[in-house]
């Protein structure tokens, strides 16, 4: 539909043979108008123009609806992946401690002459092998939360920073850590000799705090292990039970108290020894775990250097 509008004017000066006398005339005509067009037949070009729209429409609200599931089902699948992150990090943790409790177990037993030195090569490397599982497994937790952060849309340049930052924090005082004190020293696979001469034991023997330390866990390691024998074994002979009960009777209760559980995990935290002579002070945060039971106490063990073994002799919670 077009408007038209249009003005036209005419002079005739000398007039025109048809007017006698001839006279001289001018005229004006104005035209306004509204026009409209029909095509009869266009070759179904604007119908098919109309349809290719609503393809196009469909199309755009088909993709649309595709990337948001893709997110989506991206989001689910990373969120999942934190999740199950998160509980391998807790099941490795569990395995380290019980790797350091087994090799602090072969460490006493390897100084005391029932362990040989490729079972302590053993536990230290399963310790260290559980030690790179459980960094990788938090590396993976940390990757995790950025691809989750990436998957919603909320991943910033900050984040990346902050993991960075906490990786080199990690990585330097894994790198100090990681470098063992007091390696064993492989000789021969033969058992070692209980009775070793004083003056070569006295020149290869740990420190007389090293070795209460280790005793301290071989003790909780054996309670967590249900090891009677080797716990009760932990004591001295000059050990006064609590509550004025005989050695006999305190003995019995502890074997039917550890043995009726189902199973026991004893962690020792923040451990400090303290050594004066043939005298230690072993001051520690016990975590103890039976069943659903579990409670968390401050511990101090007395222990006292009995023919080259800590053996306690006092124990008391704080």
């Amino acid at each position: 539909m077009d408007l038209q509008a249009s003005y036209n004017v005419t002079r005739n000066p000398s007039g025109t043979a048809s007017t006698i006398p001839p006279f001289a005339f001018r005229t004006n005509t104005t035209t306004v108008g509204v026009v409209l067009n029909v095509p009869l037949f266009a070759g179904f070009a604007t119908q098919n123009r109309v349809r290719e729209t609503l393809s196009l429409r469909d199309k755009a609200q088909s993709d649309l609806e595709g990337a948001r599931r893709t997110v989506a089902q991206a989001t689910r699948t990373a969120f999942f992946g934190v999740q199950s992150g998160q509980g391998q990090v807790k099941a490795l943790e569990a395995a380290e401690a019980s790797s350091q409790s087994a090799l602090d177990a072969n460490k006493l037993g390897y100084q005391v002459g029932v362990r040989i030195n490729i079972d302590v090569l053993n536990s230290q490397s399963q310790l260290f092998q559980t030690k790179r599982d459980l960094a990788k497994a938090r590396y993976d937790v940390l990757l995790g939360d950025l691809k989750l952060r990436q998957a919603n849309g909320t991943l910033t340049p900050e984040d990346l920073q902050k993991i960075n930052a906490l990786l080199s924090t990690q990585a330097a005082s894994s790198a100090v850590s990681a470098v063992p004190t007091t390696p064993p020293v492989v000789t021969a696979a033969a058992p070692v000799a209980p009775a070793a001469p004083a003056a070569a034991s006295a020149a290869t023997a740990p420190p007389a705090a090293v070795q209460a330390e280790a005793a301290v866990r071989a003790w909780a390691a054996a309670w967590s292990a249900k090891d009677v024998a080797a716990y009760l074994d932990a004591y001295s002979p000059d050990f006064v039970p609590p509550g004025r009960a005989s050695r006999q009777a305190w003995e019995k209760q502890r074997r039917t108290r550890i043995e009726r559980q189902a199973g026991i995990e004893v962690k020792v935290e923040n451990l400090q020894v303290t050594v004066n002579g043939d005298q230690a002070t072993a001051t520690f945060t016990q975590a103890y775990k039976a069943g659903a039971a579990s409670s968390s106490s401050r511990k101090q063990l007395l222990l006292k250097n009995t023919a080259g073994r800590w053996l306690i002799v006092n124990e008391k919670t704080l």
